[in-house]
Formats: C-alpha cells, sequence, structure tokens
C-alpha cells in the first residue's frame, strides 16, 4: 500500500491499485474513500482498509467515479457520496 502525506498534514494511501484503483485519504475534517474497486477486489479491499484500523463507519464520504461501481451500496449506505458518470 502506497502512502503520502501532503503539506496540510492530510494522509492519503492507496488501497487498491491495478485494474481499479482505490484510495483513502484521511484529514482533520474526516476520511474519504476514493472508488471501491471491482468485486473480485472487495475482499482485498476490505484487508487494506483494516490495515488502517479503520471500520466502515469511520469513512464519512464516499466519491465513486462510476455508478457502476455501487457494488457495495448497501454495506456503505450510510456514508455521503458524489458520483460520476
Amino acid at each position: 500500500m502506497k502512502m503520502w502525506k501532503t503539506i496540510n498534514r492530510n494522509e492519503i494511501f492507496q488501497v487498491l491499485s491495478g485494474r481499479a484503483n482505490a484510495y483513502f485519504i484521511s484529514t482533520a475534517l474526516g476520511n474519504v474513500l476514493i472508488d471501491t474497486g471491482v468485486r473480485s477486489s472487495y475482499q482485498r479491499l476490505k484487508k487494506h482498509i483494516k490495515k488502517l484500523h479503520l471500520v466502515a463507519d469511520k469513512i464519512d464520504f464516499l466519491v465513486l467515479s462510476n455508478r457502476g461501481k455501487l457494488l457495495y451500496r448497501k454495506a456503505l449506505s450510510h456514508l455521503r457520496g458524489l458520483w460520476h458518470d
């Protein structure tokens, strides 16, 4: 898992890479998950987020770059979201 720290002390983690990328951003204002990957990478996504010592209720905002990625809509239904086609 790659990690970057911005000059504002935000942390960016690449929690999935390859066919579909996913990023987790931790800021003072909250946590953001950008994309969820493809169905076959769901277990790997969960494992990498767990390594960050987080659970889904600590994700404050979800950004999906493709509506087809709403695979986890029920599990993440409590999140505010932004979708882009």
